[in-house]
């Protein structure tokens, strides 16, 4: 792909039934349970794109681009004012194939020094082109860990075993090097809105930026671009390219608020951290009343993809998080709603 293209619909059959569209009347917690069973890796985010496309509005023609940024441009004169959300997740990529038939694991993405120890003896999906392979992780013996004692286990350490006897039989199953990995338990509904899984929290702002363009075109002032980035996590490559394209003088970010009270609705990053913008927080808080949280420090993995010398004005906001950056995150789907809600007034503002 050399150039942004227009969605074809209908899109393939083979997608199936996770494709199929929501149903009128979907809650947030429907609609993430259907697209959080679709694993998205940085740079496999391919099928994900396609189902939030299919929920897209008519009037919205979104755009893919070369990166794999699906983007919404509402047209218009003036500067561009732009919402970022992330397509993609963390997770792992195969690195090598042992002689006895195990799968070594390099990390694509993530954070944490916890990250790689969260992933010992879960279940995993082997995405290889002929299908999804099923396999678990081991590690071995603590014992005969080489390193300083009390280090947490890291990908290295992470081998996962999918039955196979040789590396032949594996590579005869379809398996290759950088095949991409995903955990199989992906999503946990709990009581209440709430469920968790892995890179929960990006998925659910996803959804909720998603459920802000849903319906009638938001009566919008100036030009606006909205988008899904590609490849957010390993550095924001898809912001990166998005912002050399459009150029916004202002830029909201979507990210997770660990701090932040379940249930209490979104969040805003209000502190004074270097390259956020310091009157855009203010304006958020007030836009959103007693509705939105004040809060600290987030984590927008797009922030990634900024340049010092980019002249956008700065500011993130999204969802509380619970557990965040583990395979576990935690949201409540009424934050989610008014999350999306927010991003619908935000779009309409003056």
């Amino acid at each position: 792909m050399t150039g942004p293209r227009c969605i074809a619909r209908p899109l393939a059959v083979a997608l199936g039934l996770l494709l199929a569209g929501s149903p009128a009347g979907a809650s947030a917690l429907d609609m993430l349970a259907r697209l959080q069973a679709i694993p998205a890796p940085s740079g496999f985010e391919d099928t994900l794109r396609s189902a939030l496309a299919v929920d897209l509005p008519g009037w919205s023609r979104p755009e893919v681009d070369a990166v794999g940024n699906l983007i919404v441009d509402f047209g218009g004169e003036g500067s561009v004012r732009m919402i970022a959300a992330p397509l993609d997740e963390t997770g792992y990529v195969v690195s090598g194939l042992d002689t006895l038939g195990y799968l070594r694991l390099a990390r694509l993405s993530g954070s944490g020094r916890l990250f790689d120890q969260f992933h010992v003896g879960q279940r995993f999906r082997i995405l290889t082109s002929r299908g999804p392979l099923p396999a678990v992780s081991a590690a071995p013996s603590t014992h005969l860990r080489r390193g300083p004692a009390g280090e947490p286990l890291g990908a290295n350490d992470l081998w996962l075993d999918a039955g196979f006897h040789t590396r032949t039989e594996a590579g005869r199953a379809g398996v290759r090097v950088l095949d991409p990995v995903t955990l199989v338990e992906r999503f946990t509904r709990l009581a209440g809105e709430r469920a968790a899984g892995p890179s929960y929290e990006a998925r659910a702002e996803a959804v909720a930026l998603l459920r802000a363009l849903m319906g009638e075109r938001p009566a919008t002032r100036g030009r606006w671009v909205v988008a899904f980035t590609a490849q957010a996590q390993p550095g924001g490559r898809g912001l990166r390219r998005l912002v050399r394209r459009y150029q916004p003088t202002e830029l909201y970010l979507l990210g997770g608020f660990p701090k932040a009270r379940l249930g209490l609705g979104p969040a805003v990053q209000a502190d004074s951290l270097r390259g956020l913008d310091s009157a855009l927080p203010a304006v958020l808080l007030k836009l959103g009343g007693k509705g939105v949280q004040r809060q600290g420090p987030a984590f927008a993995p797009d922030r990634a993809g900024l340049d010092p010398l980019d002249r956008a004005r700065v500011a993130v906001l999204g969802l509380p998080v619970r557990y965040a950056r583990t395979p576990s995150e935690l949201v409540d789907g009424a934050d989610v709603e008014a999350l999306a809600a927010f991003l619908r007034r935000l779009m309409e503002a003056p």
